[in-house]
């Protein structure tokens, strides 16, 4: 029972686990894709705009710049500070400053070494970890991309700032099961974005520096996907806390039901020593009673009157002490499959059904056992017996129990036999309800009671024939 507990349990917990992946692998795959998606679509904008300020010679015109930089902004509110950056770093025009104002240097723009770097080694795209930005101090994702001669050259860099904010709000209703992070991470670990940070990091700390664990701040199940275009991956995590919850949801009734059958193997294991030393008792003391009677004598009324005791305890056991329990597992393995049937799912009502069924064939099993027992207390008191009669009685018995349409009782004539009625009661009744058992899927059936013509070493042969499924 132990060993099928354990059993159970693990594969309960390698289920939920395994349900657990497949949905965090669901969403990191949709959120790849859409970021991946998202950037595709921003570099495509950031190639036009590229394009449109191409002037054939290479050269950026202030003015001309200037407008087509508000326009790129007015269509992408959500972008901030767009601007043209050569790649030595000089300014060359910028949404925020018109035509003849002053430019700021590029070392100020949030990310900007790091963006050229990558610029340089091929990339069209490159996105940087979130920085605070240089007035409003508001955090930043960095980006650019990179304009390029026929030949390939970079010429100078379009860059621009994605609000961190922005995508905070967007992913809050990305993630809505509980504990559930949903993250943005470049491949050398810096963080672009993760939503929600843990309570206790702050923005400084969390995209200050490479996070280890990719984003792990503490024991979580965690799925990551590479977006297919940019160095970057999306990753969906869930607190292991949750398949904890998940797994105790499912395996809380079967551990009850194990801890109620455990507890009652205890109880029935200490009833059963308790019995066995007042059993032990009663053999004592009998011995010292009977040692003043002839020995031999003694010893076979002990071991009648123990013999007998046995038999009552027994009877008595299965008729009252062993059907109390009985019922009560029958009874809970029935409320709990209609109170919680939808919850234990298909296999745990098809568990409770075979506990249930089990428990009633035992009951049926006791009360034969206690039919058997009252059969071997009863003196045996031979008399002339009609077996036609008394086969008929029985007949009468079972048909009070519903009678079957198409069923035919042949019963010979004038049987008759010396013993026990008592016991030749209970054969018929054993015989023809067995009979009568295996005919129940004929529409029309013949029983048939009677005497063999042949006798068997001198005795008579009575004989029970029915037409339906058996040996022959």
């Amino acid at each position: 029972l132990v060993a099928f507990a354990v059993a159970f349990s693990w594969e309960a917990w390698e289920s939920e686990k395994a349900a657990q992946l497949r949905q965090l692998s669901e969403v990191a795959e949709l959120g790849a894709r859409s970021m991946d998606s998202y950037f595709r679509h921003l570099e495509i904008e950031l190639q036009v705009l590229s394009l449109d300020l191409n002037d054939g010679h290479g050269r950026i015109e202030p003015e001309r710049a200037y407008h087509l930089l508000l326009r790129f902004g007015k269509y992408h509110p959500d972008l901030r500070d767009a601007a043209i950056v050569g790649i030595d770093g000089r300014m060359l025009a910028s949404a925020r400053a018109p035509p003849g104002a002053p430019l700021p240097g590029a070392a100020g723009l949030p990310g900007f070494s790091r963006l050229r770097e990558a610029l340089l080694h091929g990339q069209s795209l490159g996105i940087g970890r979130a920085v605070p930005g240089r007035t409003d101090k508001e955090w930043l994702i960095p980006l650019a991309y990179a304009s390029r001669d026929a030949q390939g050259k970079l010429r100078y860099l379009i860059c621009a700032s994605l609000p961190l904010a922005q995508w905070q709000s967007f992913w809050e209703g990305a993630a809505p099961a509980q504990g559930r992070t949903l993250g943005l991470q470049l491949d050398d670990g810096d963080l672009v974005s993760r939503h929600p940070l843990p309570a206790n990091a702050e923005l400084e700390g969390a995209y200050a520096a490479p996070w280890s664990g990719a984003l792990a701040d503490a024991e979580r199940l965690l799925v990551s996907r590479r977006l297919a275009h940019y160095p970057l991956s999306f990753h969906a995590s869930v607190p292991a806390s949750n398949l904890h919850a998940a797994w105790w949801a499912r395996m809380r009734y079967p551990c009850l039901l194990l801890a109620l059958l455990l507890a009652g193997g205890a109880l029935a294991c200490r009833w059963t020593q308790k019995r066995q030393l007042a059993w032990e008792a009663e053999r004592e003391r009998g011995e010292r009673e009977s040692r003043e009677l002839n020995r031999e004598l003694a010893r076979r009324v002990e071991e009648l009157e123990a013999t007998k005791l046995e038999i009552e305890s027994f009877s008595y056991c299965v008729a009252h002490d062993l059907r109390t329990p009985l019922r009560g597992i029958d009874g809970f393995a029935y409320q709990l499959r209609k109170d919680y049937g939808e919850q234990l799912g298909e296999s745990g009502r098809a568990y409770l059904d075979r506990i249930r069924a089990a428990s009633q064939q035992l009951g049926v099993t006791m009360d034969e056992l206690h039919k058997l027992s009252e059969t071997e207390l009863h003196a045996f008191k031979p008399e002339a017996v009609d077996l036609s009669v008394l086969a008929r009685e029985v007949v009468a018995g079972l048909e009070a129990n519903g009678r079957r349409n198409g069923l035919e009782w042949v019963i010979a004539e004038g049987i008759r036999a010396e013993g026990d009625i008592r016991l030749l009661r209970l054969v018929l009744h054993n015989l023809l309800d067995n009979a009568l058992k295996f005919t129940r899927g004929h529409a029309t059936a013949r029983i048939e009671f009677g005497l063999w013509p042949e006798s068997r070493d001198g005795k008579p042969v009575y004989f029970i024939k029915d037409d339906g499924v058996g040996f022959d």
